[in-house]
């Protein structure tokens, strides 16, 4: 920030060239017809990666029809089961959709 170069000139440029063109581009939350609840869903692949055996996980986080949240990527350690690549998976799930609740416990969202 405080000696920009030529690459941080253009990398800018370019970020704001994406973002113009993509102003159109968004997220809908249609009218919820039942009462608010988050959901998530997790799984892991269990030594994926033939090359590191690093498991690969992922998990969504609905809020209520509409998909809020969602994360996948290859787990930093080598799992020795394959139940613990899933515990790993659902505890990232589970700090995710904690965060969530205690975002909309404070905007004041009824879940």
């Amino acid at each position: 920030m405080s000696q920009p170069h030529i690459p941080h000139l253009i990398a800018a440029k370019r970020i704001l060239r994406y973002i113009k063109g993509s102003l159109d581009h968004g997220l809908f939350f249609g009218p919820q017809h039942h009462p608010t609840y988050l959901a998530a869903y997790a799984d892991a692949n269990w030594a994926g990666c033939s090359e590191s055996r690093h498991s690969t996980s992922g998990y969504l986080v609905y809020l209520g029809t509409n998909l809020v949240s969602w994360c996948s990527k290859k787990q930093p350690t080598i799992a020795r089961s394959s139940v613990e690549s899933e515990y790993r998976s659902l505890s990232h799930a589970s700090a995710e959709t904690t965060c969530l609740a205690y975002l909309l416990y404070e905007l004041g969202a009824c879940i």
